[in-house]
């Protein structure tokens, strides 16, 4: 319905429609990216998501979290090993009714 260029997965919709073509409810959301990581202090990185209702992470094509729930906004986190260099990264979503959120994080741990 619509495809958007962002920097970024750092939605806070609340009640509101996510735009005219989309509405308020009963949507989904499918994100996709390419990233160059750079070394982790770790060699861990964390996936935290803020989601009303389901989100999963891929990366490389490999699911890395999921809440795939009816939920109200939910705080998921997961590490992941990852190492240097090119890496892709898909987050799908779906929202049903009500509150709608979806943020997505990638940070280095250590």
């Amino acid at each position: 319905v619509e495809t958007q260029a962002l920097s970024g997965i750092d939605f806070k919709w609340g009640g509101g429609g996510v735009s005219d073509k989309v509405g308020a409810d009963h949507f989904a959301t499918v994100a996709q990216t390419k990233v160059d990581l750079p070394k982790s202090p770790s060699g861990k990185w964390r996936v935290r998501t803020v989601s009303d209702e389901g989100v999963r992470v891929f990366i490389d094509g490999k699911q890395v979290l999921a809440n795939w729930t009816w939920h109200g906004p939910t705080e998921d986190q997961a590490e992941v090993e990852l190492a240097p260099g090119a890496h892709e990264i898909k987050v799908e979503h779906f929202e049903i009714d009500g509150w709608a959120v979806l943020q997505v994080r990638l940070d280095p741990v250590g």
